[in-house]
């Protein structure tokens, strides 16, 4: 896994640590929100 597939497998993986992170960039990507 490289870049963006590490970072996509991480989202599956433990998405609560991402929660505060998508909440500080909603404008970032929406997308990860929904996944």
């Amino acid at each position: 896994m490289t870049g963006l597939v590490a970072v996509v497998a991480d989202w599956d993986a433990e998405p609560e640590p991402l929660v505060p992170l998508y909440l500080r960039r909603p404008d970032a990507k929406p997308s990860a929100v929904k996944r």
